[in-house]
């Protein structure tokens, strides 16, 4: 009876240790590619692929490793993602974390979002990861359509004359529309370009992208002018 317990549990030693084996050589390839995706992420960055007449890396890794053009996407967009993502990098680095995973994380994971959803991706399979990661997209487009909504609501512009004369400008802009104005008024200071009053109605000595009304409103808002001492 000993001989025969013996036999089954030097069997059984056999068996995890084969078992072992297999989960420490995936962790090594695991970690392998993570090695390869911030190899591809460099060559990417300098536009290697160029220099060979390709058109994008994804179209140049296909070719050079023999993988279709939807997978050579996905390796592509997932390296990119994870130069922002320091800890699902290391997370895969130390083979903890499969590229499936990786993969799923790198479509909705920002900089803010990582650890939590790392947290999950290490508690959940795969497919469980994929589907958090879809309900996580879908309440991020909601949370997005909400904000979007609250600064179109906010937005708000006035320009009145005080008891001096001179114009008040208060304005709330969405963040498209006061960077483009943003941009314009810091362009035309470079330049030095003013507004000629000389003849009756202001206009500016040269071509505008803007009537010269929003744009002096604009700069006026960015640069407020500062009331005399009385």
């Amino acid at each position: 009876m000993g001989r025969v317990m013996g036999e089954i549990e030097v069997a059984s030693d056999a068996r995890h240790e084969r078992m072992d084996r297999v989960a420490v050589l995936f962790g090594e390839i695991t970690a392998a590619t993570r090695d390869f995706l911030a190899a591809l992420a460099r060559s990417d960055h300098h536009r290697d692929w160029e220099d060979e007449g390709f058109g994008s890396c994804a179209e140049w890794l296909a070719w050079r490793i023999g993988i279709t053009r939807g997978t050579a996407n996905e390796k592509v967009r997932a390296a990119r993602a994870l130069e922002h993502l320091p800890l699902v990098s290391d997370a895969m680095a130390r083979g903890e974390l499969s590229f499936t995973k990786v993969r799923a994380l790198t479509r909705a994971a920002t900089p803010e979002s990582e650890a939590e959803l790392l947290t999950f991706a290490r508690a959940s399979s795969a497919a469980n990861l994929e589907r958090l990661v879809r309900g996580w997209k879908t309440l991020g487009r909601v949370d997005e359509a909400q904000q979007e909504r609250i600064r179109h609501n906010r937005r708000c512009f006035s320009v009145s004359p005080d008891e001096r004369g001179m114009y008040v400008v208060r304005g709330r802009l969405t963040p498209e529309v006061g960077a483009a104005l943003d941009t314009l008024v810091r362009r035309n200071r470079e330049r030095g370009i003013t507004p000629d009053f000389t003849s009756g109605a202001p206009t500016w000595n040269s071509d505008r992208d803007i009537p010269w009304a929003i744009e002096a409103a604009a700069m006026e808002a960015i640069d407020p002018w500062e009331e005399p001492a009385a």
